[in-house]
């Protein structure tokens, strides 16, 4: 069987089942610790990283945020006006391969209420995203960060710093969120990718 004909998701759940994690925030977040102004700056972005503007795919434009898993095989993709992070597989010279939905982000609507509810509360409104050295994803979204383990589910959501969230970096257990010209910083039990 050729590599190339595996759908998406089923390469990120064999590249990550090692480390597959159905964690609990308790196990994410340390305790007692909440978003601090940061002294220092954002970390710069890994070697491998891709932006949006260096790819080659007219549709990625469209993007909310975006970041790659570990060993650069997948970008993960949040669209303004999705609840879905997609994941495409990254081929050589940066062209996107066949791409498919990998995590639902949760939006502060409910479909039960969905007469009475207005529209935009079934927008997840995700800003920035990040990936950690157990490959989890890391979104800023309207309720929050959300987390997710390298099979799509979601961990939780935990509080983001005041204020719409546009950048996320790990740099060793400390994870930095940008708002506006500001930086924050919280200490974390995970740590960044090597």
């Amino acid at each position: 069987m050729k590599m190339k004909h595996l759908p998406v998701p089923f390469l990120l759940l064999m590249t990550s089942a090692a480390c597959a994690q159905d964690m609990p925030l308790h196990e994410i977040l340390k305790p007692g610790e909440t978003w601090q102004p940061a002294t220092t700056d954002m970390p710069k972005r890994p070697a491998g990283t891709y932006l949006i503007d260096s790819l080659k795919d007219p549709s990625i434009k469209k993007t909310a945020c975006a970041a790659t898993t570990l060993g650069d095989s997948t970008l993960l993709v949040a669209y303004a006006a999705d609840r879905y992070i997609w994941a495409y597989q990254i081929q050589e010279g940066g062209v996107l391969g066949p791409g498919d939905r990998y995590c639902r982000l949760r939006v502060k609507g409910d479909e039960r209420r969905k007469s009475s509810t207005p529209p935009d509360a079934y927008k997840a409104d995700p800003s920035a995203m990040t990936v950690d050295g157990a490959n989890r994803t890391h979104v800023a979204t309207n309720l929050g960060i959300q987390v997710f383990d390298p099979t799509g589910r979601l961990c939780g959501v935990f509080t983001a710093p005041p204020g719409r969230v546009t950048d996320l970096a790990f740099d060793g257990d400390r994870l930095f969120a940008r708002v506006g010209d500001k930086t924050y910083v919280r200490q974390m039990l995970p740590v960044a990718a090597k």
